[in-house]
């Protein structure tokens, strides 16, 4: 909302769900399948859901200025331009 809290809604057997952070002051957020992340005023990142690695090995720090998510994937914008990403990359099937 214009105060940057975050409500989140649907699959109510998720953390994606149960564990959004409370609070205000967040200025973008991402989500992908099974968990979602938060870049708040500072450029601090907080992710939550059920996806481990993506919640686990989230950036620390502050300086972030956007953030983007995929399936399993998400990648952050610090402010000097370069990209950060973590997850997992899943390679294209073989064919």
């Amino acid at each position: 909302d214009r105060d940057g809290a975050i409500t989140c809604w649907g699959d109510n057997d998720s953390t994606t769900v149960t564990d959004a952070p409370t609070g205000r002051g967040y200025t973008a957020i991402a989500t992908g399948r099974g968990h979602s992340c938060a870049l708040d005023r500072d450029g601090a990142i907080t992710c939550w859901g059920d996806y481990g690695p993506v919640v686990t090995d989230a950036p620390t720090g502050r300086g972030y200025t956007a953030i983007t998510a995929g399936y399993y994937r998400l990648c952050a914008l610090d402010r000097d331009g370069a990209i950060t990403c973590w997850g997992v990359l899943l390679a294209p099937a073989a064919g």
